[in-house]
């Protein structure tokens, strides 16, 4: 809602870089602040560097307007669109007729130029001279009128269309046109025409069809006559056409579609076409004296998917008309029913959906059901956003515990949702218990470890958990600044061990199902969980920024030098370095990685230009391989190794290009390039998986 906008847009823009600046435009603001709804408050007064904000308005007389002034109290920053020169005028009025290869006579060349000259408006130029296009020498001066203003302009052209093409095909394919919400795309145009027996009859007066089809012309005309008034725009790989102008768009509404009985009428024939009524059988065909004949319209079906492709014209357009042509059944088929949301998520997008329950809810603001599904679905829109399945278990976290003691009676449909969450039809990730704790008022969304410590629940705070080994019922945590590691049991959330005393705890390593690695501020540290005692202290000091290392085997730890130039192989019994080996001198290096079965380890070097990536083999303790590539650097602090040490993926940048970076993936085996990878954003984190023949990449 606003408010919402209101405390969030400020904390948005801040972000705004300078590597990235954010210029804002929206357009038609006096759509948003209109009427009641005088609330502009929600537009930030002031902008912070690097972020600039336009908003248009067709005039100045909207009842938002005055506020949105005062709000903003920047008067310099208001300017008015000037109107256009009698030059700019005429040359686009001739323009127009060069186009349309027209020339007028004299006297229609003054007609045409005292009217627009009336009524210097881009669109009133546009209508008027098209209109002007149409006129011949011989045509005499009570047929080369044009009208004084836009809206008596448009309904002069929609009489010359219904008079050269007919009233009946005109009135019915601009009302289609009109009613659609997002428009419509030739073949629905025809296959909408080729079921409307008025149109049919109409063009079959002096004509004969060999099939009960509209011919493509009847549309293909009109379509030619009105192309400088339409747009055309993809909507999920669609091609389709809607009006360019608000103002034709009223126009046709006004003239076609006032009373609220038609208005139904054409939204109940767009929703029997997008339930595919008449898709795959002969629909009735009146021939009078009360004879009806069924013919195939050859009309396109309008199933749920096309194999594994959903239909979303189906999913976007038909709830819409359902709505608007009073159907009683609309919420319970297409708010109340989970498997429709579900493919609507999958198969459109969330704000779709949000469409749909803003629909529902002007007919119903009191709802209480619908009121609450309204706000879970627009606080999981990101997640929804990205997977609609997701939309079982965003339910049953957000609603399972909020529902639990309230009266069912008050959120009847819901409760009947998030009993059918708890068993969803697909594989979905439902937490076992309330995880989340929610944060005092005042309190940041985001923790970061610069003021941790003066946070009054510090101590509480859990900052790493990590998986046992061969064990899939426990789990470790750590609380760096209470000292403290934990061995949790993972099905009944309980502890079962806990040590105590141990000095910050950063970082956890398992050797084996019982014996870990524990980083201790800047030092190794051997624990046995099942004891809870500590057995060996490694020699040596991790780097402070970088303190990297992993297990090679039951016996060994490979870690970082303190200074960062080369590794050390510790043994873990005694806790003395058994080998070091370096790349060279005076190089640093900045990551490290093991994999699991301890035959290689990957690291990235920071200081040769390009920085290159480095496989060693640790059991002969040589380097393998030296990768490089030009004008690229690796950002190896987003990379990983499978665990048979046969492929390494890492996240790789072309220096000096903006571009987003990108992911590549060698074999280490053959020491090849083995893919390359170019997401459209920049990738934030990486795992890689032999066994399962995927890398898997988080984007930004």
């Amino acid at each position: 809602g606003v408010g919402r906008i209101r405390k969030e847009l400020p904390l948005l823009l801040k972000k705004v870089q300078a590597k990235r600046p954010l210029v804002i435009i929206i357009d038609g603001i006096d759509e948003l602040v209109r009427g009641d709804y005088d609330e502009s408050d929600w537009i930030p007064p002031t902008l912070p560097p690097h972020v600039k904000m336009i908003l248009s308005t067709s005039s100045d007389n909207f009842p938002g307007f005055s506020s949105l002034k005062s709000h903003l109290n920047q008067p310099s920053c208001f300017l008015e669109v000037p109107k256009m020169t009698s030059s700019e005028v005429g040359g686009l009025s001739q323009n127009i007729l060069k186009s349309k290869t027209r020339k007028l006579s004299d006297g229609q060349s003054k007609v045409l130029q005292d009217a627009i000259n009336n009524c210097p408006l881009p669109l009133y130029v546009q209508l008027a001279s098209h209109m002007a296009s149409r006129w011949h020498s011989y045509n005499i001066s009570n047929e080369t009128v044009l009208s004084n203003n836009i809206k008596d302009q448009i309904n002069s052209f929609l009489t010359l269309l219904e008079k050269c093409q007919g009233v009946n095909a005109v009135q019915n394919m601009l009302s289609y046109l009109t009613a659609s919400k997002h428009g419509l795309s030739d073949s629905e145009m025809l296959d909408l025409i080729s079921c409307d027996e008025t149109v049919l009859d109409e063009y079959c007066t002096h004509r004969q069809l060999s099939i009960r089809r509209a011919p493509a012309i009847i549309w293909t005309k009109l379509r030619k006559e009105l192309a400088p008034f339409l747009n055309e725009h993809l909507v999920n790989g669609h091609l389709l056409r809607t009006w360019s102008h608000r103002v034709i768009r009223d126009a046709v509404m006004q003239r076609y579609l006032a009373s609220e009985s038609q208005k139904k009428k054409v939204h109940q024939f767009l929703a029997n076409y997008f339930q595919g009524k008449w898709a795959g059988d002969k629909k009735p065909c009146p021939r009078g004296k009360g004879v009806e004949v069924s013919m195939d319209r050859h009309v396109q079906p309008q199933p749920l998917k096309f194999d594994k492709v959903y239909n979303t014209r189906k999913l976007e357009e038909l709830p819409f008309h359902v709505f608007h042509s009073g159907d009683s059944k609309f919420m319970k088929n297409y708010i109340w029913d989970i498997s429709w949301v579900c493919s609507k998520l999958d198969g459109s997008d969330v704000f779709q959906l949000l469409d749909d329950i803003a629909l529902a809810r002007t007919a119903e603001p009191d709802n209480t059901d619908l009121e609450m599904f309204q706000k879970v679905v627009q606080l999981s829109a990101y997640a929804l956003y990205c997977d609609g399945n997701q939309v079982f278990s965003q339910i049953h976290t957000r609603l399972r515990s909020y529902l639990d003691g309230k009266d069912a009676s008050l959120y009847p449909k819901l409760s009947q949702i998030v009993n059918q969450a708890q068993n969803p039809p697909i594989t979905n990730f439902l937490p076992s218990g309330d995880c989340l704790v929610q944060l005092d008022e005042g309190d940041d969304d985001e923790v970061d470890e610069v003021t941790l410590d003066t946070r009054k629940d510090a101590n509480k705070i859990l900052n790493g958990f990590y998986r046992i080994k061969g064990d899939m019922t426990h789990m470790v945590s750590i609380a760096t600044l209470k000292g403290e590691v934990k061995v949790w049991n993972i099905e009944n959330q309980t502890t079962v061990r806990t040590l105590t005393g141990i000095d910050m705890p950063r970082d956890v390593r398992m050797i084996d199902d019982h014996r870990c690695v524990i980083l201790c501020n800047r030092a190794l540290k051997i624990f046995n969980l099942d004891t809870g005692t500590l057995e060996t202290t490694l020699k040596g000091i991790m780097n402070l920024q970088m303190p990297y290392y992993g297990i090679q085997d039951r016996d060994h730890v490979v870690a970082l030098a303190r200074n960062r130039m080369y590794l050390n192989i510790i043994n873990v019994s005694s806790g003395e370095v058994e080998s070091t080996f370096k790349v060279g001198e005076d190089r640093f290096l900045n990551s490290l990685l093991v994999s699991e079965n301890g035959e290689r380890c990957v690291c990235g070097d920071e200081t040769q230009k390009p920085s290159p990536l480095l496989v060693w083999d640790l059991n002969a303790r040589k380097l393998l391989h030296d990768f490089r590539i030009a004008q690229h650097e690796f950002k190896t602090k987003m990379s990983a190794i499978s665990k048979d040490g046969n492929y390494v993926v890492s996240v790789i940048k072309e220096v000096d290009d903006p571009a987003p970076n990108f992911v590549i993936v060698y074999d280490l085996i053959s020491g090849q390039l083995f893919k390359k990878w170019k997401p459209v954003s920049n990738t934030c984190c990486v795992d890689i998986s032999s066994e399962g023949e995927c890398v898997v990449n988080g984007c930004e």
